[in-house]
Parts: C-alpha cells; structure tokens; sequence
C-alpha cells in the first residue's frame, strides 16, 4: 500500500487526481464514495449515476459533498469542469466524458453494465468492477474489449 498511497499523494499535490465516476448507488458505492472523498487524497469522484438520480445525490451527501444534476453531456463535462460533482440518471454520460478517468460499476446488472463499460472503454476508460454478477458470467470478455482500447 506504501507504493500506491505515494502514488495517491503524489497526484493529490500536483492537482492531478484520479476522476472517479461510480455507476450505481447502492450499498457499496455509498461506502466507497464516502471513503475517496474523506480518506483517499489523489482520487475524486466526480460523478455518480443512478436510474433514481435523488440516490446518487444522497450518496453524495451522506460524504459531505453537495451534487448539481446534469442530463446532458455538455451540463454533464462543464459541471466536472468547474470542481461540482454530479449526480445523473444518465450513465453512459459518464462512460463518454473526457473528464472521467475510471468508472467503478456497482449496479449489480449484467446487460446494463456490460452496455456502460463497452462505451467507458470505447472514449479510453479504466474500469473496476464491484458489481460480481458481471465479473462471474462476462469478465474475461470484457478483459479483452479493455485491451483492445
């Protein structure tokens, strides 16, 4: 961990942090949001999607943060731009931004995170899964569109 928290505090000092967006707002991205914001220097989460987008504003809120709402790209990017977080029901909004670096995907859905994920890897995203469901039946299909992009 000491190699990955010099990492974490070398970008927190040069103002270059890991932009995290988290798909889902369930159990586990409420935990893990509230976690970077509070004890992760060098990470932000930037956005956060939900299909109930009031969920992804209460996890926001619940580690100290206060999301805008944004439904459109163009909302979506000037938003990250200016340092808010956002909360959106739009989740390939996300997968799309050049202001995201990794998405974290948490929503439990295999289609839908399968759909979001080809897309987060199409515009060059990282991705980490949490969301065991799609790890267990596609994970090393996924593993191979990743090192494609």
């Amino acid at each position: 961990m000491i190699i990955a928290d010099t990492a974490l505090n070398a970008l927190a000092e040069q103002g270059r942090p890991i932009r995290v967006g988290i798909t889902g707002a369930g159990f586990m991205a409420h935990g893990l949001t509230n976690q970077i914001v509070n004890s992760v220097p060098g990470m932000r989460v930037v956005a956060i999607s939900n299909r109930n987008p009031a969920r992804a504003i209460d996890t926001f809120q619940y580690a100290g943060l206060q999301p805008v709402t944004a439904h459109s790209q163009p909302a979506f990017d000037q938003a990250i731009e200016a340092g808010h977080p956002v909360a959106t029901e739009e989740a390939m909004l996300i997968a799309r931004s050049p202001h995201v670096d990794v998405i974290v995907e948490t929503t439990g859905s295999v289609e839908f995170g399968a759909h979001v994920l080809l897309e987060g890897f199409r515009h060059g995203k990282h991705a980490v899964l949490l969301n065991a469901e799609i790890d267990a039946t596609i994970g090393p299909i996924l593993q191979v569109y990743a090192a494609k992009h």
